[in-house]
């Protein structure tokens, strides 16, 4: 088959050899036993765990914080504005504090929640990130009020797991409205109905005259008006009857892409039947990808499925393929969580990817195959398989789990990809990760392309750790005007676009020695092959253009959005006072602090 188009947002024919999983410890009771294959794992995951009224309710209580972090700022400090970024910067170290969740758990007493800040811990980087802006006192102040209410938030959402409206006094008073609607409804129709047979048997009646057959013929067009007026009354009232049965029988996502074309609205039903906003959007290029990759993830691993719809019926007809496939209701379940996670998260700038023509160009010029992402999702992955955040959920679309939970993700053998966000405390607890992996005792041929920003005192000492490593065979850097990434709101729109990066970057390149045997990479090699690929990805003369490209394609429309106040893609939190050892706890995987790489250059 020959390779996709360099513009094409993901390449699903791309063959991604099996990688042997270890566990990271010490010793086993069983040899055998430690030892697994991606592709083989699989985690229990059912409908069970995916509730989209608990998404909803959490975009709303997460909009809540944001609104109030705004508020909060303008009050302490004269209109003051939260740092760029400061609210997704908080909830990414409070990820690295959790465990890898799949629902809302309790344990110990504490909520486990996959988005909100749940322990009621004021956290020390979104303090220092809000003084840069206002006194320490008064950052205090608007953390510890955030941290309370995303506790109290989180402790109200855990309670709705696996509820649904359909008992409520709200729900059962949409029932009886709708019932009464539908009496009315059929009562005007019969009356209708009987006016129209006895208006045409008087319209028939020859032996009328010229006048009483002019008032004939007027009250059967008045009684054909009203005979029609009841049929659209009454199958206004069969939709939203329908719609109550889709609720009831959990066929509580519909799809609609009348609004714009070529973007679908994902919107949830609430119990009387009506959509629930905010609707959520996917272009219809990456709604085909979300069926494609529901179908290589569960055909083979779940019995409800029972055929392959064909890729090109998909790509003709994505919506109506849902709809013929036996597992579309949990498929749309599933599609309205992910989008709600990410909405949440949100990041245009923040969720960016590697464009496709770098992953081809280290693919097949660079010759390091089909290299698995670290920190991808759904939305932005290039292959079929890939790390992500949210595991719960993305296990579905092919999510082989959490980069940092070692018992999903520590190959012993394979090639990869690492495009963190970038968030300081996550780059660094990347790099222990990396080099708990790269020198363990079972290490064979590995291979991390990294791609991180260079920017500040944090993110210069975490690219300058990588370039010292003793596995780093090659590195290079770019400037910020030469190249570009893929947009992080791309699923959102018409056309893929390229958002150019507002830092230099640095590409290093970390291999055991196999590693470096199999996939042979010079420094002259990256530079020409996989830095020029990512050179040729500019598409806009600078990040400022790129902002005035009009609201209708993403940008700010207006050309008066300063570039300084929009850096989203690599936005440090705090580039004058590096963040204390606090702020970065080891998850599952025992990470290492953010304390442990200061002031020295590890070798690893």
């Amino acid at each position: 088959m020959p390779p996709p188009h360099p513009r094409s947002i993901w390449n699903p024919a791309a063959e991604i050899p099996s990688t042997t999983q270890v566990r990271p410890c010490s010793s086993y009771e069983d040899d055998d036993d430690h030892h697994h294959h991606h592709h083989h794992h699989q985690e229990t995951t059912n409908d069970a765990a995916c509730f989209p009224e608990q998404e909803a309710a959490r975009m709303a209580a997460l909009k809540r914080l944001r609104h109030k972090l705004v508020t909060q700022c303008a009050k302490q400090q004269h209109n003051a504005k939260p740092p760029t970024l400061a609210m997704e910067r908080w909830l990414s170290r409070e990820s690295l504090q959790r465990e890898l969740s799949t629902t809302t758990t309790k344990e110990d007493g504490v909520i486990k929640d996959p988005i909100l800040p749940s322990t009621g811990i004021v956290d020390d980087g979104l303090v220092k990130d809000l003084s840069r802006n206002m006194e320490y006192t008064e950052a205090q102040s608007i953390a510890e009020t955030l941290a309370s209410d995303a506790k109290t938030a989180a402790e109200r959402i855990s309670k709705l797991s696996g509820t649904r409206e359909s008992s409520s006094p709200s729900s059962s008073n949409n029932n009886t409205a709708v019932k009464a609607e539908l009496k009315a409804c059929t009562k005007a129709l019969k009356k209708a109905s009987k006016a129209v047979q006895k208006n045409l048997q008087t319209n028939g009646n020859d032996d009328s005259d010229e006048s009483s057959s002019s008032s004939s013929s007027n009250e059967l067009q008045k009684s054909l008006t009203a005979l029609h007026e009841a049929t659209q009354q009454l199958d206004t009232c069969r939709q939203k009857i329908q719609r109550i049965q889709d609720y009831a029988t959990n066929k509580n996502i519909v799809l609609d892409n009348s609004r714009r074309p070529g973007i679908c609205d994902v919107m949830l039903l609430q119990a009387d039947g009506t959509p629930k906003k905010p609707y959520l959007t996917i272009s219809m290029n990456h709604l085909i990808k979300f069926v494609q990759l529901w179908q290589f993830q569960n055909h083979s691993t779940s019995s409800k499925v029972s055929k392959m719809i064909s890729p090109k019926s998909i790509a003709q007809s994505p919506m109506t393929a849902i709809m013929e496939m036996p597992d579309g209701s949990s498929f749309l379940r599933y599609l309205y969580c992910c989008l709600s996670r990410y909405e949440m998260i949100k990041g245009a700038g923040y969720q960016c990817a590697m464009p496709p023509i770098a992953f081809d160009a280290a693919n097949m010029e660079l010759g390091l195959g089909t290299t698995v992402e670290c920190f991808a999702s759904p939305f932005n992955c290039r292959y079929k398989h890939y790390c992500s955040a949210f595991p719960d959920l993305e296990r579905k679309f092919g999510s082989l789990g959490s980069f940092f939970d070692d018992s999903s993700f520590f190959p012993s053998n394979g090639s990869f990809e690492a495009n963190p966000p970038f968030v300081p405390e996550l780059m660094w607890a990347m790099n222990a990760k990396l080099e708990r992996i790269l020198s363990h005792e079972n290490a064979k041929a590995l291979s991390f392309l990294v791609i991180v920003p260079v920017w500040g005192a944090n993110g210069i000492g975490n690219v300058e750790e990588l370039e010292a490593s003793k596995y780093c065979v090659a590195s290079s850097r770019i400037a910020a005007a030469d190249h570009s990434f893929c947009d992080g709101a791309q699923h959102k729109a018409l056309k893929q676009e390229l958002r150019p990066s507002s830092w230099d970057t640095a590409v290093i390149l970390l291999q055991t020695p196999q590693g470096s045997e199999e996939w042979p990479v010079s420094q002259s090699k990256l530079e020409s092959v996989f830095c020029a690929a990512l050179k040729k990805s500019k598409t806009r003369s600078s990040l400022a253009d790129w902002e005035r490209r009009g609201v209708g394609k993403g940008g700010s429309g207006g050309g008066g959005t300063s570039t300084s106040t929009n850096r989203h893609h690599h936005q440090e939190g705090n580039t004058k006072r590096p963040y204390s050892s606090t702020t970065t706890t080891a998850p599952s995987s025992s990470i290492s602090p953010r304390s442990s790489f200061r002031g020295k250059k590890t070798k690893f």
